[in-house]
């Protein structure tokens, strides 16, 4: 019996031990594997892109047009399409309308002695409801004579009413005013503004900007190579943007190159942008923000 229940405990470890190790190589693929994309198009009059994406080993990938010709975007999972593209759901629309179509002909073929049958009497019926319609208003300008005059009397009472409902809402749209001006928004910025002024918070600021830009270079492309012509109809504002580029020019190892033309209207040229993101950064820097005593305090500050 022993023996029995030490080879199912050890069967059932392996189980879970398996399990979590699937669940870990699962994580590791999703945190270290690279999102990859790439990004290639040309501009003169139209804009052509195409933007290609693929992830886990081209697992999920797909791919984005835009032409005169084509606009659509296709996302597969493996061989599979999770999305369909605007011919296919043209087409089945298509279908759908044509059979309604059809229906709605053989209804009408037989229903048209019907139909005339209905329009005869609804003509009838709208007769009789002006008849009945001119007589109730003969009775309603009648009874509209005698409360008139009812009323009359009752005006002088009445003002007196209205001059303190006026002064009680004047008064209460004086104390809205006053609720108004302190906007919450206002004073939740003051308040936190105050609690950053603390000497026990000093550089939280610096420290959420600096894990702010680490995240803007991590979403930034890796590799940008661009190639245009420009010229604009005041040549100066041409020349400053020529030396403008030329900075990037130097900066970006003679990827972007950007040529002056003094002489035309001009905009022209192609790109190519590629980029990979890992999440591991990503999940690293929210971490690393999260456990700081600092942050957590302005978080409560926010909530409360």
């Amino acid at each position: 019996m022993l023996k029995i229940t030490g080879l199912i405990l050890l069967w059932i470890l392996r189980i879970i031990g398996s399990i979590l190790g699937v669940i870990v190589f699962l994580l590791l693929l999703i945190l270290f594997v690279p999102f990859r994309y790439t990004t290639e198009g040309k501009f003169d009059n139209n804009i052509d892109v195409k933007v290609k994406f693929s992830w886990l080993f081209h697992f999920i990938n797909g791919y984005y047009i835009r032409n005169d010709s084509e606009n659509k975007t296709v996302v597969k999972l493996l061989f599979f399409k999770l999305n369909k593209s605007k011919k296919d759901s043209d087409k089945t629309k298509n279908k759908t309308k044509d059979k309604d179509e059809t229906k709605k002909v053989k209804v009408l073929a037989e229903n048209q002695p019907k139909e005339v049958k209905k329009i005869k009497e609804e003509k009838i019926e709208k007769v009789e409801e002006e008849i009945e319609k001119q007589v109730v208003s003969k009775n309603v300008n009648k009874k509209e004579t005698k409360l008139n005059k009812e009323n009359d009397n009752k005006t002088g009472k009445n003002k007196e009413n209205k001059e303190n409902k006026k002064n009680k809402k004047n008064k209460k749209k004086q104390n809205s005013k006053q609720k108004k001006d302190e906007n919450p928004t206002i004073t939740k910025i003051k308040s936190m503004w105050n609690f950053l002024q603390l000497p026990e918070n000093e550089g939280t600021l610096k420290f959420i900007t600096k894990y702010l830009v680490k995240i803007i270079k991590w979403i930034l492309p890796k590799k940008v190579e661009i190639n245009m012509e420009i010229g604009l109809e005041d040549p100066s504002i041409t020349g400053y943007i020529a030396a403008v580029t030329s900075i990037v020019y130097v900066v970006t190892k003679k990827n972007v190159v950007v040529v002056p033309n003094f002489n035309e209207e001009v905009m022209k040229g192609y790109f190519k942008i590629r980029g990979r993101l890992y999440l591991y950064q990503l999940v690293y820097y929210i971490i690393r923000v999260i456990l700081d005593k600092r942050v957590r305090r302005l978080i409560k500050e926010v909530r409360g």
